[in-house]
């Protein structure tokens, strides 16, 4: 799977602009879809291509459609998936699942430890059970803002989130 230089740059642009604003905009979001229909196009045309791209991209949001309902993303995450799975086309959903769940992971931890800064400095058990639950509502968090309200759920932007599991799918795969 291999990612032309053009659609990385729109990704990074929407991954800071979601990280920045808490919101991916649509026009980015068809500028890539553009992109990449420019490259399966170009040369030589392979209708069967194209067909391959918009089921990965169907599939992939299927997928977060059903986590929308559950409210576990934003709108906008939901047509980043569609676009990550035009990109990847079907061959690479499964390994780009993976990466992403990697991400999660990471930016689920990082982001536990940076705002509960005093779990590092006590003398207990680093993931107790108490921590196990806040770290999984941070993982699982995915709506748009960080909520610094009353509220004890963490926020975090997802796109970020997808982006890092692209490159990490991209270098081990």
């Amino acid at each position: 799977m291999s990612i032309a230089l053009p659609i990385w740059i729109l990704l990074i642009i929407t991954a800071t602009h979601d990280a920045r604003e808490h919101r991916i905009p649509n026009f980015l979001l068809a500028l890539i879809i553009s992109v990449e229909c420019f490259y399966i196009f170009k040369g030589d045309p392979s209708f069967w291509l194209f067909l391959s791209a918009l089921a990965a991209g169907a599939i992939l949001f299927s997928c977060g459609f059903l986590i929308f309902l559950a409210k576990g993303m934003a709108p906008g995450d939901v047509k980043l998936l569609f676009c990550v799975g035009f990109v990847t086309g079907v061959g690479g959903i499964t390994q780009v699942l993976i990466g992403i769940g990697m991400s999660c992971l990471l930016m689920g931890i990082l982001y536990y430890f940076a705002h509960n800064p005093g779990v590092l400095s006590k003398r207990t058990v680093l993931f107790a059970p108490e921590h196990a639950g806040a770290l999984i509502r941070g993982v699982v968090s995915q709506s748009k803002g960080i909520d610094t309200s009353n509220s004890r759920e963490t926020k975090i932007p997802f796109a970020p989130i997808v982006v890092i599991g692209l490159a990490i799918t991209s270098y081990f795969f």
